[in-house]
């Protein structure tokens, strides 16, 4: 499976991009958070950390399905997956 991983304010080239893929998995960080996902398919599963997530208040807003996972999660998630950092 691949996930595509955002560290700072989606793009519309990293939107067609995953596009691409039947169904993208987004896992964000940081300035991620703050990113407009309306030119992000609702089929793309967005996951974000919790932690960080609590500690800045900053919850993607998006349409389609949003998880917060553990660190400990997204690294079960990672381990075996092909990355792709947009």
């Amino acid at each position: 499976m691949t996930y595509f991983i955002l560290t700072r304010r989606l793009r519309p080239q990293d939107a067609s991009w995953m596009a691409r893929s039947e169904e993208p998995h987004l896992i964000v960080f940081g300035q991620g958070l703050l990113s407009d996902f309306t030119p992000v398919k609702e089929k793309t599963t967005i996951y974000a950390l919790q932690e960080e997530v609590k500690e800045t208040g900053l919850v993607p807003q998006y349409e389609g399905k949003l998880e917060l996972k553990s660190g400990g999660e997204l690294v079960d998630l990672l381990l075996g997956a092909q990355l792709v950092h947009l």
